[in-house]
This record gives C-alpha cells, sequence and structure tokens, in this order.
C-alpha cells in the first residue's frame, strides 16, 4: 500500500486541448492569469476525476464546446525550486489533439480573455506559451501525431 504523507507533495496533473476544427484550424485562448500570451483549453485535474473528464470539462467551461480527445500528443513536465532548493510546483501536463462533437459549434468566452482560430501557417508567428510552444514543435505542424515523452521520463520508466 502507498502511504501519501501531504497531497501538496504529489504533483499537480493539468490536460490541455488542441481542438482542430473542419477547416484545419487550431482553437487558443488567452487566459484571464496568463492574458500576454495564447495557449490551448484545459486545466487541472481534480482528485477522483477522469483524465478524459477533466479535459471535457475545462474545455467546456472555458469554451462551451463539446470535446472527443482522440490522440494524446505528449506529456510534458515543470518541477521549479524556491530558493532553500525545495520543490515549489510540479505539475504534469497531459495534451491530446481533439476533435468537437457538435458540428457547427461555435467557442465563447467564459472563463478566458479571448480566443482565435489559427492555421498551421499562423502557428509560428503568434505568441504562446513554453509548453504550447513545445507541443506544437513537436507536432512540427505538418500533422504528425505521435506522442512525445521526455527523455529524463523516458530514461525513468525504462529503468524500472
Amino acid at each position: 500500500m502507498i502511504r501519501m504523507k501531504k497531497a501538496e507533495s504529489l504533483p499537480e496533473i493539468v490536460v490541455g486541448a488542441y481542438i482542430k476544427n473542419d477547416s484545419d484550424e487550431f482553437l487558443f485562448v488567452k487566459s484571464r492569469y496568463e492574458k500576454n500570451v495564447w495557449t490551448v483549453p484545459g486545466g487541472h485535474v481534480e482528485r477522483g476525476e477522469r483524465i478524459t473528464d477533466a479535459l471535457r470539462r475545462n474545455v467546456s467551461d472555458e469554451t462551451g464546446l463539446v470535446v472527443n480527445p482522440t490522440r494524446l500528443l505528449g506529456i510534458q513536465e515543470e518541477l521549479s525550486k524556491n530558493k532553500t532548493g525545495r520543490d515549489k510546483t510540479h505539475f504534469i501536463f497531459l495534451d491530446f489533439l481533439c476533435e468537437i462533437s457538435q458540428k457547427h459549434a461555435k467557442p465563447r468566452t467564459s472563463q478566458v480573455k479571448n480566443h482565435i482560430w489559427a492555421r498551421r501557417g499562423r502557428l509560428k508567428r503568434i505568441k504562446v506559451d513554453k509548453y504550447t510552444r513545445h507541443t506544437l514543435k513537436m507536432l512540427k505542424l505538418e500533422g504528425a501525431y505521435e506522442p512525445y515523452i521526455p527523455t529524463v521520463l523516458e530514461d525513468r520508466l525504462l529503468k524500472k
């Protein structure tokens, strides 16, 4: 049995939705928290919530869209330390390619400041956060939707 000391010592799992429409455009949002960069809809997975349910909930809350995740695109993580060298934050990001399940649905702005649809050619020119940029590079903007696992995580998985 695994015993946990404190909930805050666990990593936080965050999901992101790369939503593609019928015009081959991806949806990006500007959060109320990070106003200067575009990112994809998503958010935290709550305790007891399935990853896909968290993805659907966060996308619906932020945009009003109902989506179905079709493929895991990649896994990233962020570890930061405070001045004393102790862990400050630990996030695990799971990014999914998603399709809109309601044809002709239009996103609404709810928990986000703004949204845009961007074609692949424009993706290189919009200012996105570093995790979104990494996923876009991994996608190569050419349609190669292969999951990415960071080398550090892959090394750890292979050693076990």
